[in-house]
């Protein structure tokens, strides 16, 4: 779970990096980035559509980031609670 969590962690750091990149050079493909958008997103070369699809894209990083933190979180609390785990907290404090 420590391993799962960790990926996530490091993708959504990466494709946020990404994405910080793409906004600053102004370019979004989406053919490159092997990502599912809509034809009607792709075809339609307005301000607005790069903007959409950039919004996807700092969507999808953010949640993958969240989530890695999120599962993170939970494996150290249950680790916390564990009593055969080294890291036991015997106190019983739960905060």
């Amino acid at each position: 779970m420590r391993t799962f969590s960790f990926l996530l962690i490091a993708l959504g750091i990466a494709s946020v990096g990404i994405n910080g990149y793409d906004e600053y050079c102004s370019r979004f493909d989406p053919k490159e980035q092997h990502i599912l958008v809509s034809d009607s997103l792709i075809s339609n070369k307005s301000g607005s559509s790069f903007r959409d699809a950039m919004a996807l894209q700092w969507f999808g990083s953010v949640c993958m980031l969240g989530s890695g933190i999120a599962v993170f979180s939970v494996w150290r609390r249950q680790e916390r609670l564990d009593p055969l785990s080294p890291e036991y907290d015997w106190n019983g404090d739960d905060s």
